[in-house]
């Protein structure tokens, strides 16, 4: 998943995710077909930081590259 040609994310799960970034406000949105749930969080490019519970990044393998 590439946000633009400096930043990158990975997303460790096996499920399959669809997403869109609102470049605006930096906030991520993610949905995840296996499950059926949305996550929509912001993002901290500056520190490459995912303003989310770390539980749930953790949890769906969300990382920087």
């Amino acid at each position: 998943m590439k946000i633009n040609k400096q930043v990158s994310f990975m997303i460790g799960s096996n499920d399959i995710f669809d997403w869109t970034f609102y470049d605006s406000d930096n906030t991520l949105l993610l949905y995840n077909y296996d499950r059926s749930e949305y996550y929509i969080f912001k993002v901290d490019f500056e520190n490459k930081r995912f303003l989310i519970p770390t539980e749930l990044r953790e949890k769906i393998g969300l990382r920087f590259e």
